[in-house]
């Protein structure tokens, strides 16, 4: 339980909202850096890939090419992945065909984090 008193050891509420909105931002960003990066990058092709269970299919599988990720949604992935994990991807990556599966993706990833 949190309690924050003033200098009259009066609870005052806006400072618990504030206290309480600044901890669930904090949580918010320590579960960002707990999840894997294998979480963090099938979170980021679920909502990109919104048709089917894409979650449900990455847990099991490594297999990319049975999403059927046309090049607009490849796109937008890598501009959620070099912001999710701030990496720029080679010019060179940037063609789907290098990324046919799950682990490949997440090698090609953590070796660009690896760099900075």
């Amino acid at each position: 339980m949190l309690h924050i008193y003033n200098d009259n050891d009066i609870l005052n509420r806006k400072s618990v909202f504030i206290v309480k909105g600044v901890k669930d931002y904090c949580n918010k960003k320590v579960r960002k850096y707990i999840m894997n990066l294998r979480e963090r990058v099938i979170d980021i092709i679920a909502k990109n890939k919104k048709e089917g269970n894409v979650k449900e299919y990455l847990k099991d599988n490594d297999d990319l090419t049975a999403l059927k990720i046309n090049s607009i949604d490849f796109i937008r992935m890598i501009i959620d992945f070099e912001g999710e994990f701030n990496v720029t991807f080679a010019d060179e990556a940037l063609y789907y065909k290098n990324f046919l599966s799950l682990q490949i993706l997440c090698d090609y990833i953590q070796g660009l984090i690896d760099e900075n």
